[in-house]
């Protein structure tokens, strides 16, 4: 793997302000390449769930969970099962999924946390294990803790094997990540997640912000300043049409008669991922019954969509949308690559951003040249 850089450490437990009245919401990934600068705050916690001698890798790893909790006031998402963790081709040499349930437990069980167990729904939706920190734990966090995310767990590669040397797109992305988190707080550090290759996926994901609520987002400050997002409006179809038409949706592209805009949108994500319009249509049934019960179906949906894109037809239901994100993810590289060279701090959400009132005219500027494909600029609002 690339590991010839070596890690930093960045300033933590200084977190964006947010509003006193606004709380969090939302779900924080757990992170196996979270590495604090020192551990001995946790020998109290660790002695108090183990008290008999464990293994190196249930310390590193009971470790690696505990920080992950210090570094964000979110609770936290975590697979406890340790089957989830064979497909991650990539991981750190002392962390073991085998003692992942016992040390939730346990932390559980001792007042450290708050589990919440994840459950799956016989409508095929997922809930993911949840850990909310208490304050038993909380309380034992020192002020000045710092953290890093090492260099190899910038690039996640899921269910494939890695080559040894990353494409030149995987590398750029790995640097601009590298010297993005230097200016952020450890709660809002990113990494890429690449699941099936190097060439589909590729978003930047793992930050706080990212794991808020939309509507909480305005309250969101940058060094004291008010902040001000911006969005690439309908970014997967744009993209679509400017990489394979060469000219941009006049429109939008979720504006279906008659149909709510997220049954819209949902009707487009699962047309681009799907490979046939049968295995698309019943993901957007069942979610039209949790959301809307026996208000629209999901055949008269996709008819509509495939009337309103009848140019990009012959693309849809050929799992397209996983590559669209590789280069939604690309054209965010490109930007944050901007920002980190004019030091300018920004939070990305995928096709979106959120930075400081001061900065608008030269955020705009960039995040709309940075989503520019084939010559056709994307619609920003």
């Amino acid at each position: 793997m690339n590991t010839t850089t070596p890690t930093k450490s960045f300033e933590a437990i200084q977190p964006y302000e947010v509003l006193k009245n606004v709380t969090l919401t939302g779900c924080k990934p757990f992170n196996l390449w979270l590495t604090p600068d020192h551990n001995e705050w946790i020998e109290q916690v660790y002695t108090d769930c183990f008290p008999l001698s464990k293994t190196k890798k249930h310390r590193a790893t009971f470790e690696l969970v505990v920080s992950n909790l210090a570094f964000s006031d979110l609770p936290m998402s975590i697979s406890i099962d340790k089957s989830r963790y064979r497909w991650l081709k990539h991981k750190p040499k002392l962390f073991t999924p085998t003692n992942l349930s016992e040390i939730c437990r346990s932390l559980d069980k001792k007042g450290y946390i708050d589990m919440h167990k994840g459950y799956g729904s016989p409508e095929g939706i997922k809930v993911p294990t949840t850990l909310h920190r208490e304050g038993k734990l909380v309380e034992l966090i020192p002020d000045d803790l710092r953290c890093s995310i090492h260099w190899d767990g910038l690039i996640i590669p899921k269910k494939f094997d890695p080559p040894e040397v990353y494409p030149d797109h995987v590398q750029e992305a790995q640097e601009v990540l590298f010297n993005y988190n230097s200016m952020v707080e450890p709660q809002n550090m990113l990494y890429a997640t690449y699941k099936g290759g190097f060439y589909v996926n590729g978003r930047f994901t793992g930050s706080q912000v990212i794991c808020m609520k939309r509507e909480l987002r305005p309250s969101i400050k940058i060094d004291i300043q008010k902040t001000f997002e911006l969005d690439i409006r309908n970014c997967l179809a744009s993209l679509l049409y400017a990489s394979e038409l060469g000219r941009p949706f006049d429109g939008d592209a979720y504006d279906l008669p008659g149909t709510p805009r997220d049954v819209s949108k949902m009707a487009m994500l699962v047309a681009l991922n799907c490979n046939s319009r049968k295995a698309a249509q019943r993901p957007l049934q069942n979610y039209i019954n949790l959301k809307y019960p026996k208000m629209y179906k999901a055949a008269d949906i996709l008819d509509a969509l495939e009337r309103l894109h009848k140019p990009i037809l012959k693309h849809l239901y050929r799992e397209q949308g996983l590559s669209l994100m590789n280069l939604e993810a690309r054209c965010m590289c490109r930007f944050l690559k901007e920002m980190v060279d004019s030091n300018i701090k920004v939070y990305p959400i995928y096709d979106s951003v959120i930075g400081k009132i001061s900065d608008r005219d030269f955020i705009h500027e960039n995040f709309t040249e940075a989503f520019t494909v084939n010559r056709v600029a994307p619609a920003v609002h």
